[in-house]
């Protein structure tokens, strides 16, 4: 069996956490390794608000579409 580690950022509150196959701990910013040093990056989109609109206009024809005859 393998060993695994990870650095992971919450978003939400800015804080860095090292954890591994026993543990969780929160750790300082300026200990995280540099992203260069990295096997394998994980990136979150900035904003989902460009796509949000044409969904939201998609269910609302598919409710209508759903009402007809009512």
């Amino acid at each position: 069996y393998g060993h695994y580690c990870s650095y992971v950022l919450n978003v939400s509150s800015k804080k860095w956490f090292y954890c591994n196959d026993d543990n969780i701990e929160l750790i300082k910013s300026g200990l995280v390794p540099s992203p260069k040093d990295a096997y394998i990056l994980f990136y979150q989109r900035a904003t989902d608000t460009p796509s949000a609109p044409a969904v939201r206009q998609e269910e609302d024809a598919t409710r209508k579409d759903n009402n007809v005859g009512c």
